[in-house]
């Protein structure tokens, strides 16, 4: 473990002499505003639609974007498909992808401090219902930015997929950014920590709120000590937990067997999987989620992208939440009878 703590130690230094050298002349960056982005593709697509390999290798691209300046920008990149269950092709038809920038292409413009960027997509090309899959599991981890700066950042896109052999007519659909964990353990001062650790050993607020946030959004498909759908980040002394990958909650709602994929191994539910806490470690947390019930109602009712029957989906699942933990015993008899 000393060995492990000298080289955190070597590395927040590291840190600190890249962000004084970071370039102050940039206007906007990728994670800066909420207007989606426009953007093009160009690669070839059937062979990247056909590589669903464990270890896939990256394929060229051409990402084409409309800049701060209303100006068409281009960029030679390298993309690839990512994931697990939703890279199976029994799944998605389009698998979620990522793409890989050459770091000296992109300094001083929007990609910037951005090099690997992954990008969920819409999953079924041809079932309408999953751009709206797309836009619950975006709003999701906006409502999560509400309640912490550890969260990872998102960023709405219209993406044109174009196949540069024109065998596969163009798709346009709605898909989103997630910023890097790196770059997210950077803005925090922090780290990424690659070891496995267990729930007990995070700090004992993130735990907590994380708890409360699945339970919040109707998630069990996540295990600490496994890092299933959570990255963790240190500052040296403590451990932070971020979650991710919020297909699959109540929440979000998403159906894989519409269009005749398959579903998901288990059925989503609302189920508190966080340590048993005393109400007094509960509540400051609990006060602090409440305080955010406007900003996250009005996050989703602002939202283009929802329809309606979304917003209220999503709007009334929250409800029952809040309605909960009002209350002391409503919490000790639905959250804390069923902690481990």
């Amino acid at each position: 473990m000393k060995y492990q703590y000298i080289i955190i130690f070597f590395q927040f230094i590291l840190i600190a002499n890249y962000t004084e050298c970071q370039p102050t002349n940039v206007d906007l960056k990728l994670f800066d505003e909420e207007d989606p982005l426009e953007i093009i593709i160009q690669t070839n697509l059937i062979n990247l639609l056909g590589n669903r390999d464990a270890d896939p290798e990256y394929q060229d691209a051409t990402l084409i974007i409309k800049d701060i300046r209303g100006e068409n920008k281009s960029f030679n990149l390298k993309v690839e498909t990512r994931g697990n269950f939703r890279r199976d092709s029994a799944v998605c038809d389009f698998p979620p992808i990522r793409i890989n920038f050459k770091k000296k292409q992109i300094i001083d413009t929007y990609f910037e401090g951005n090099e690997k960027i992954k990008i969920v997509t819409h999953c079924k090309t041809n079932v309408s219902e999953f751009d709206q899959f797309v836009a619950r599991e975006f709003l999701t981890y906006k409502i999560y930015n509400l309640l912490t700066p550890l969260s990872f950042n998102v960023r709405l896109a219209k993406i044109t997929y174009e196949d540069i052999h024109d065998q596969l007519e163009p798709i346009e659909r709605i898909a989103f950014f997630i910023e890097d964990i790196d770059h997210l353990a950077a803005r925090n001062n922090m780290l990424e920590y690659n070891d496995t650790i267990k729930i007990k050993d995070l700090d004992k607020k993130n735990a907590i709120l994380i708890s409360l946030f699945q339970y919040m959004i109707g998630n069990t498909d996540w295990i600490v000590n496994l890092s299933k759908n959570l990255k963790t980040i240190t500052d040296g002394n403590q451990y932070y937990a971020i979650p991710y990958d919020f297909d699959y909650t109540m929440l979000v709602a998403a159906d894989y067997s519409l269009g005749g994929g398959i579903s998901f191994l288990s059925e989503p539910t609302r189920k508190y999987k966080g340590l048993c806490y005393d109400m007094n470690d509960l509540n400051p947390t609990i006060e602090e989620i409440l305080d955010k019930k406007k900003d996250i109602n009005k996050v989703i009712s602002k939202a283009n992208i929802l329809d309606y029957e979304s917003k209220e989906h999503m709007k009334e699942f929250l409800s029952q939440f809040y309605y909960i933990i009002k209350s002391d015993k409503r919490v000790q008899d639905n959250i804390l009878i069923k902690c481990n």
